[in-house]
């Protein structure tokens, strides 16, 4: 069942991104590097679970990336980061069934800070 699931919801994203991108063609934009600006994808592990709301349909949750690197010792050290990531409609939907702490996830859309 969860496989089911997964396979469907996949197909609904690729379906979405495929309409989006017709959309973008039929209004003129161009298909240089204009359509990568503001775009980042991040790899990493859900530090929650994916919190949906309904009024609008949102969903958000927490991703820990991890840097490792040698310091002057020798010795490995690893930093971690914490990004937000929040998402609406469908890819929301999407999210608040098949993101539970600890998968491995990767996103990819615009980078946003809220100060």
């Amino acid at each position: 069942m969860y496989e089911e699931d997964k396979a469907k919801a996949l197909a609904e994203f690729r379906n979405t991104q495929a309409t989006h991108r017709e959309n973008k063609e039929n209004k003129g934009y161009s298909t240089s590097m204009d359509q990568y600006q503001n775009t980042v994808t991040l790899t990493g592990y859900s530090g929650t679970d994916a919190e949906v709301w309904q009024d609008p349909l949102n969903a958000k949750f927490r991703l820990r990336t991890s840097q490792s690197y040698k310091d002057t010792n020798g010795n490995w050290q690893i930093v971690d980061q914490w990004h937000t990531i929040v998402c609406w409609g469908k890819l929301a939907e999407q999210h608040g069934k098949f993101v539970r702490k600890g998968h491995k996830i990767s996103v990819t859309g615009q980078l946003k800070y809220n100060t």
